[in-house]
């Protein structure tokens, strides 16, 4: 079987039962949670800016309880 078949199959035709895709197609399970992954990635930049913001203002910034200088 050619590797572009098979992976063909295995994302988007062929149900998973695993406890992650919940008897869904891979394909399936990541598009319906990538707005997760979307908010979790700007969260973090979000948290970051805030930190940089911080350390240009004041020298210094407690992100997750640690002093950044």
């Amino acid at each position: 079987m050619h590797v572009d078949v098979w992976l063909q199959f295995y994302n988007k035709e062929r149900y998973h039962s695993d406890r992650d895709c919940f008897g869904k197609t891979p394909i399936q399970t990541w598009k319906e949670s990538l707005h997760l992954a979307k908010d979790v990635i700007l969260d973090a930049i979000n948290e970051h800016l805030v930190c940089l913001y911080f350390v240009e203002r004041r020298g210094n910034c407690f992100c997750q309880g640690e002093a950044f200088q």
